[in-house]
């Protein structure tokens, strides 16, 4: 019986064209994993990412939510980071130093248990109910919207939760530019802010055959 879910999700234009270049690469390690993997287009003006975690975490017992400017490019089991805690996410600073060391929801590995479920509905029920915009910086309230990177962050500190969360390696979500490592399990491209720039080192990366 499958256990495990990756999933992806990103607007139409640029970033599917994002989910495109690491299709063939995620469908083989899913399928070597035992995995399935949810590649969705966003069809809503909300970006709905906590929609499809709370449901995937109902249904399976491991969630592993990728970017769609992330690539898995290791063999490893991803399950093998949620053993002891059911919230992993790597935790570094930001490559302009204008944003705080926090957890970095880009790349997020969860095992389902009742409290990571309670965890992801309050995130939801926490997240602005129009269309996200992510002109502010990621981390942070901008007004009165609450992105929810920053709602996640914000939950890090709450005692309720606090205990669920596990700081992983640079390895596990290892960032263009910020904390590249030399042997990653995931590459990621969080880092840019131009996304054809991301776009562009992504398939740069796929030509070396995703190395640095």
């Amino acid at each position: 019986m499958i256990d495990a879910l990756i999933v992806q999700q990103a607007s139409r234009g640029i970033w599917q064209r994002q989910l495109d270049v690491t299709a063939e690469l995620h469908d083989r390690y899913a399928a070597d994993h035992q995995m399935d993997l949810l590649r969705a287009v966003r069809q809503c003006a909300r970006w709905n990412r906590w929609e499809l975690l709370v449901w995937a975490l109902a249904h399976y017992a491991y969630v592993f939510w990728i970017d769609s400017d992330a690539a898995i490019v290791g063999s490893e089991d991803l399950r093998v980071v949620v053993q002891e805690q059911p919230i992993g996410m790597v935790w570094g600073q930001d490559l302009r130093g204008s944003e705080p060391a926090a957890c970095n929801n880009g790349v997020m590995y969860l095992r389902s248990t009742p409290a990571a479920q309670a965890w992801a509905a309050e995130i939801l029920a926490h997240e602005p109910a129009a269309e996200t915009n992510f002109s502010g910086p990621w981390w942070s309230e901008t007004g009165k919207t609450y992105y929810d990177a920053w709602i996640t962050l914000a939950l890090a500190d709450d005692p309720r939760w606090r205990n669920l969360y596990g700081r992983l390696p640079a390895r596990w979500n290892s960032i263009a530019g910020v904390s590249e490592v030399p042997e990653p399990v995931v590459m990621a491209w969080h880092g840019y802010y131009d996304q054809d720039e991301r776009l562009r080192e992504m398939l740069a990366a796929q030509a070396r055959g995703w190395r640095w």
